[in-house]
């Protein structure tokens, strides 16, 4: 029990790639499946130093993200009386972080409203919309995959 709480206090310091990448040869001795040991590197790294969520990806090169968008519509109403319109949909985002690629990584990793509140997330916005309602009963209808090459997707209803 004390060799893996010094070994999980050792490897929670690490904080560079190299290290990083050495790690699932650590989660096959200790015993944890390849899934796990994705999410625990990928918490590993949001947590650094180095990963800062906000800080837009490639802001030091100047350059910008490119975000695709794409929306499913589950429920389409429209009133001609006052020319309004609503709808239900589900809203997904992708872009590249490559402050995310690290060669510890090797699976994907997947996860709800914790994992997104680690990683920088677009501001986006409907410029004509009278009023946007989020589904948050019982909790936020929110799914985030993100890639060992630093690929990300957010999806939200």
């Amino acid at each position: 029990m004390k060799f893996i709480i010094i070994l999980m206090s050792v490897i929670s310091v690490c904080y560079s790639k190299d290290i990083l990448g050495k790690l699932p040869k650590m989660a096959d001795l200790l015993g944890i499946s390849p899934r796990v040991a994705a999410m625990k590197k990928f918490k590993m790294l949001t947590n650094s130093p180095m990963y800062d969520k906000d800080i837009r990806p490639n802001l030091a090169e100047n350059a910008p993200v490119q975000i695709g968008i794409t929306m499913y519509v589950i429920n389409y109403d429209f009133d001609p009386k006052s020319r309004e319109m609503s709808m239900m949909m589900y809203f997904r985002q992708m872009w590249n972080d490559p402050r995310l690629v690290s060669n510890g990584i090797t699976q994907d990793v997947y996860g709800g409203q914790s994992l997104m509140e680690r990683v920088w997330v677009p501001d986006t916005f409907f410029s004509n919309s009278m009023d946007v309602d989020i589904v948050k009963y019982p909790t936020r209808n929110m799914f985030l995959k993100v890639k060992p090459n630093g690929d990300v997707m957010y999806n939200e209803r």
